[in-house]
């Protein structure tokens, strides 16, 4: 019975088990090897700087790869011990389709072809090697057809893992992973300062509401967890994490940051372990205060983590924006405009409460510097006009601050679109935009009938007519955001879910207004159709207006004066001592209304003497 049993052992052993790992091991080996050889090719295969596939296209390739290889390895293992099949005219049809596929590839990657959402002329593939994969495809379907076709099922094989790879390559080396790497100043490894990095790349630019005419929360980054890493702590894990990201295929981007001092740090974006960009980001060159001196040790060291933090958010701020370059399908549409990451970076500061500390006119600065740098950048736009909006509060300045704000609304439209339909990305700014304009054209309204015994200016009813149509601009967005897919911009369809029932409210508000003022039925206010300009731009125009309104010229406007001045932001201060203005405030009534719109006060001009008079004060008190 022993025997028998082990004779059956013996012969499932023979018949089953060596054949199945004869077969397995080699398989499973040449698809390492291909596998592996994918990942070490990319970077020859992807540009550097190159604008990513769409995520479709790309995912079509790499599991057209995947098949590839994964026949090529089982065919590489198989025919040899059991021979299948032999060449024949299906061979020749399957070597047609190969090379139709491989030749598509190549066109396609080296620029040749259009047939997605990419501009004209798009490239990924570098020049060098798109030449070299072509000419060794030629040589492979060329000894397929005449001079090697007693030999075609191997230049087949050949191809097909030619193909796998290059197809694997091409995929991996546009996609979106990334990790990161912040170093101190003696090159070990922060752990700490790396997670941070990567959840502000995660969570740009979010802050709570801290006024009801405005709102505030914006929603930056897509960049979703799973494609973001970085090194462990301690020295044997992040060695082996080391080595496992040296060789693990499709980790395509790498961030290595190294902070020099509390002020300034460096940053080295590679892609596929090629450098793409690098830079210098200072604390100094964003103009972002210093360190106060004489401080406590623990508000000194308060300070000095809330300086780090800065610079690791600026930090992030380049590395995000320099990514939505290459991948603009998935991360521009979040940026809402936004070309230089200092601009992001500055906006990102003055919009987190951590970062900024409670300083209004310090938030006021950093984004107007933000909107200088670049003022297409619609959520600095929008955040810096939040933040005046906290100023001098009358109902004029109301109105005024609403007309800029629709002027805003004119960034969030497609391009010819007949519905004006919200563009990809912008739809939390859309939503902000209403809202805020809506309320402060109700509260203006308020206030008037309250100062003026319940009538209204022309100014007042135009502006109410202008919030009713708002209005029902926003219960249609809210309304259509709301119902967008999950996972696209859940940040702006919890915001329309929140909004919708505040907009019946305001929409309520605003009939019993209509109904108790009694307005006729009127056209609302449209918004000019202009470019967006920056606050010093507005400065310029206001100085240019204030002496053509002096001069008495053809197109004199106060009014447009006004406007240009509140945008400007400028301090009180600056704008009392330009010459421009000098003779007009002293005039009336034009003096007085400049005053009251801008909050001038009659001393203002002693306030920044206050400190050392208040020094006088005490010495001739105690002498």
């Amino acid at each position: 019975m022993l025997a028998f049993s082990t004779r059956g052992w013996d012969r499932f052993f023979a018949e089953w088990v060596m054949p199945t790992v004869q077969l397995l091991i080699p398989a499973v080996l040449a698809l390492l090897i291909l596998l592996a050889l994918a990942g070490l090719i990319t970077r020859w295969l992807v540009a550097t700087k190159a604008q990513a596939w769409p995520p479709v296209l790309c995912w079509i390739w790499g599991v057209a790869g995947a098949l590839a290889i994964t026949a090529a390895a089982a065919f590489f293992s198989m025919f040899p011990m059991f021979e299948p099949f032999g060449p024949g005219l299906w061979l020749s049809w399957a070597g047609g389709v190969l090379c139709a596929a491989g030749g598509l590839l190549i066109a396609h990657a080296a620029g040749c072809l259009r047939w997605t959402s990419l501009p004209a002329g798009h490239q990924v593939m570098p020049v060098p090697s798109a030449v070299f994969c072509a000419l060794a495809w030629a040589a492979l379907f060329s000894c397929f057809y005449s001079w090697g076709s007693r030999h075609r099922l191997v230049v087949a094989e050949i191809s097909l893992a030619m193909l796998g790879v290059v197809a694997i390559g091409l995929s991996l080396g546009q996609n979106l992973r990334l990790q990161v790497i912040v170093r101190n100043a003696h090159g070990t490894t922060d752990v700490a300062a790396s997670e941070y990095v990567m959840a502000r790349l995660q969570s740009l630019g979010s802050k709570p509401s801290a006024s009801p005419d405005v709102a505030r929360e914006t929603d930056l980054s897509r960049l979703r967890s799973e494609d973001l890493s970085a090194i462990p702590a301690g020295a044997i894990a992040g060695t082996l994490a080391k080595i496992m990201y040296a060789v693990q295929p499709g980790l395509t981007w790498r961030a290595n940051v190294t902070l020099v001092d509390p002020d300034r740090a460096t940053v080295a974006l590679t892609r596929n372990n090629r450098l793409v960009a690098t830079t210098a980001v200072s604390r100094a060159a964003l103009r972002l205060p210093g360190c106060p001196r004489d401080l406590a040790a623990p508000q000194l060291e308060h300070e000095q983590g809330r300086n780090r933090a800065q610079l690791l958010t600026a930090t992030a701020a380049f590395v995000l924006v320099r990514l939505s370059q290459c991948h603009p399908q998935r991360l521009e549409p979040a940026l809402c405009g936004a070309q230089r990451w200092k601009s992001v970076a500055l906006q990102l500061i003055a919009n987190e409460p951590a970062l900024s500390g409670d300083d209004p006119a310090l938030r006021v600065y950093l984004l107007r510097k933000a909107v200088n740098l670049d003022p297409g950048y619609g959520l600095a736009r929008i955040a810096y006009l939040n933040e005046l909006i906290l100023g001098p509060t009358g109902p004029a300045n109301r109105f005024r601050f609403a007309r800029m704000l629709d002027q805003e609304l004119q960034l969030t439209k497609r391009e010819g679109d007949p519905q004006e339909g919200c563009k990809a990305g912008w739809e939390f700014p859309r939503l902000q935009i209403c809202y805020s304009s809506t309320a402060l054209r109700i509260n203006g309204v308020l206030h008037e009938l309250a100062e003026a015994d319940g009538t209204l200016s022309p100014d007042g009813r135009s502006a109410l007519l202008t919030a009713k149509a708002r209005v029902a601009t926003l219960k249609t967005d809210a309304k259509a955001i709301a119902q967008l897919p999950d996972g696209n911009n859940d940040t702006a369809k919890d915001f329309a879910v929140y909004l919708a029932p505040v907009a019946e409210g305001l929409s309520s508000a605003i009939d019993l207004l209509v109904q108790r003022c009694q307005l006729p039925d009127g056209q609302p206010e449209n918004p000019p159709d202009v470019t967006p300009s920056s606050p010093d731009f507005q400065y310029q125009r206001a100085c240019l207006a204030a002496v053509e309104y002096l001069e008495g010229g053809p197109n004199r406007q106060l009014g447009q004066l006004l406007d240009c001045l509140l945008y400007a932001g400028r301090p009180n201060s600056i704008v009392q001592r330009d010459v421009s203005f000098t003779q007009l405030l002293k005039q009336d009534p034009e003096g007085q209304q400049i005053r009251t719109t801008l909050g001038i006060d009659e001393h203002s001009s002693f306030t920044r003497y206050t400190h050392r008079l208040t020094e006088w004060w005490k010495q001739r008190c105690s002498s």
